[in-house]
């Protein structure tokens, strides 16, 4: 905590030493809440010093990275930590791709601070694969819709409100979205497809706060007798959604 309030005011040397130890010893803490502190203090240090030492931050997250093989929660870490450097890299980077593969594919991680951390860093990539938003949402969409399990259509909501924020608001209507997650929240046969719907209802209004506001009035009538589902998940939904 005391890193995350003070990199911002460090020089870049001190800020790359610092990173280089979190991500030698901080992310293997075997207490998952001293894990999400090393993250979010990573996350602030890439920030305060990736303009001027991009090389560098590559270099520490790409050798360890070369050193953790599998899907361990260091290696979920590691991913969150490369988006955030990402986003200093040229547009043209074919690196670039390649990180926000490796972040989608961690949308799946069953961690809210996980998939959190993934959404914030999927944003700023978005202005760098345009052409492959479409087929990205409508990835994103399905599994949202029909995922095999909760875990995974979770992270798939908070993608969507990422990619969202990333190319802006009218991306709801651009990529049928709107009509999509209307559709699904009216589906009587399949809860979840109308769970599926709120969890991006919430995380949009999340992500985008008063730039969604003109969507709720839309969204109210379904989201009230969503409270009043027969299905416990779908009425926990629409109780997140509303708060």
């Amino acid at each position: 905590s005391a890193i995350e309030a003070a990199a911002a005011s460090w020089p870049t040397g001190v800020a790359i030493n610092v990173l280089s130890f979190l991500v030698d010893v901080g992310i293997h803490d075997f207490n998952e809440k001293v894990r999400d502190h090393v993250v979010k203090a990573g996350l602030k240090l890439i920030d305060a010093a990736g303009a001027e030492a991009l090389d560098q931050i590559l270099e520490i997250l790409e050798f360890a990275m070369e050193q953790r093989q599998g899907a361990d929660t260091a290696r979920q870490s590691l991913v969150i930590l490369l988006g955030a450097s990402a986003k200093h890299m040229d547009k043209a980077d074919p690196k670039i791709p390649e990180v926000l593969d490796s972040l989608l594919a961690s949308l799946s991680t069953p961690s809210q601070s996980v998939q959190e951390a993934v959404g914030l860093c999927i944003s700023p990539l978005m202005s760098a694969i345009k052409p492959r938003v479409p087929a990205l949402l409508d990835q994103l969409l399905k599994t949202l819709l029909d995922g095999g399990n909760f875990g995974s259509r979770r992270g798939a909501a908070y993608g969507i409100a990422g990619v969202v924020k990333g190319i802006g608001i009218l991306a709801l209507k651009q990529h049928g979205l709107t009509d999509a997650l209307k559709t699904a929240i009216e589906d009587k046969k399949d809860a979840k497809h109308r769970e599926g719907a709120l969890m991006a209802y919430e995380l949009l209004c999340v992500r985008l706060g008063r730039l969604f506001e003109p969507y709720i009035i839309h969204v109210l009538p379904n989201l009230l007798i969503c409270f009043g589902d027969g299905n416990a998940d779908v009425r926990e939904a629409a109780q997140e959604a509303s708060s």
